[in-house]
């Protein structure tokens, strides 16, 4: 079964450039590598989200028995590091699992 996990992350002001190369070249990656883990794709805020700012949403495919990868995931985090200029108390990190019988798509 696919599951998504969606994480929202600011950062500090002024640290928007290195912090999107760290967690792209360097976070993403090493999340990869976790059995369960399929895709990242990381978003940024359009519109009036924007005028954050740094306001990210990365979308996780997981695969697999969701509390395995879970505790997969949190094992992980033990030996991983996050980047000083992660803003902790504005991040979000949430899993959800299909509600629907099937994906719908456009005719």
């Amino acid at each position: 079964m696919t599951h998504l996990w969606l994480v929202r992350v600011e950062c500090r002001e002024g640290a928007e450039e290195e912090f999107a190369r760290w967690y792209d070249e360097e976070h993403l990656p090493e999340l990869l590598k976790i059995d369960g883990v399929r895709s990242a794709q990381r978003y940024s805020a359009a519109d009036a989200l924007a005028a954050h700012p740094c306001r990210w949403l990365v979308v996780y495919e997981l695969d697999g028995d969701l509390e395995e990868i879970r505790e997969r995931i949190a094992a992980g985090r033990s030996t991983r590091e996050l980047h000083p200029a992660l803003v902790r108390e504005s991040s979000m990190s949430e899993f959800f699992s299909p509600a629907g019988l099937r994906p719908v798509t456009a005719p």
